[in-house]
């Protein structure tokens, strides 16, 4: 199946899209930190690199086209896959295509003690 043949109701009024990774939710913290561990000692609002062995171990590097991503590799894996699919269905999109960030480890915005789930690497740099 490819993204294009995912069809679901928007879950959040400022999804655009009715058939993009709305069937996904998102994994809360603790979920998070009992499966891959803490990414780093300290946060704070900037990014900054993981430095934890177990988790630095899954983190992998690709050049998905586009872009380059650093990132967990299970969600560079699946970002490939999605890029592929757009690259064959929308070419268009697909040469406009940029990125903000996979891999940040600092705290969420406005926050000092909840740490932002790209510190574990879903998105792209």
């Amino acid at each position: 199946m490819t993204s294009a043949e995912i069809r679901h109701e928007p879950r959040h009024a400022c999804s655009r899209f009715t058939n993009i990774n709305l069937v996904l939710t998102s994994a809360r913290q603790a979920t998070m930190l009992k499966l891959l561990g803490q990414p780093r000692p300290t946060y704070n609002q900037h990014c900054q690199p993981v430095k934890y062995a177990r988790l630095k171990t899954m983190i992998v590097a690709r050049d998905l086209g586009p872009f380059r991503v650093n990132g967990l590799r299970p969600a560079v894996d699946s970002l490939a896959r999605i890029i592929t699919d757009i690259k064959t269905e929308k070419p268009l999109v697909h040469q406009a295509l940029g990125t903000v960030g996979m891999l940040c480890a600092r705290n969420q915005r406005g926050s000092t003690t909840a740490i932002s789930k790209h510190s574990w690497g879903p998105r792209s740099t």
